[in-house]
């Protein structure tokens, strides 16, 4: 049980979205890490969703990538968190 509640706050505390060069790096506690080329990244959609993810709030935005691939963050300044990911790659569709 101790381990099940320590792992939470570690998802609570450690749960960031940070650019890096041309590189997206999704980290949610030390289970999620996860590295995506802003250059396959091709649609942002704005969702409100529970599927699991690392996001920890229900007002999401979707990052398509790949063929078919997908990831729900949830960055606190979504717009300019937007901004960046475009300025990187304009040809990113955003709905």
């Amino acid at each position: 049980m101790a381990i099940c509640v320590a792992m939470m706050f570690d998802m609570l505390l450690h749960t960031d979205y940070t650019i890096d060069g041309d590189t997206l790096h999704i980290r949610c506690g030390i289970l999620c890490r996860m590295a995506i080329p802003v250059a396959k990244i091709t649609e942002i959609t704005h969702r409100s969703s529970i599927l699991s993810s690392p996001a920890l709030s229900g007002k999401r935005i979707s990052l398509r990538y790949g063929r078919r691939n997908r990831v729900y963050i949830s960055p606190a300044a979504q717009d300019d968190f937007i901004a960046s990911l475009i300025s990187l790659n304009p040809s990113i569709h955003v709905t």
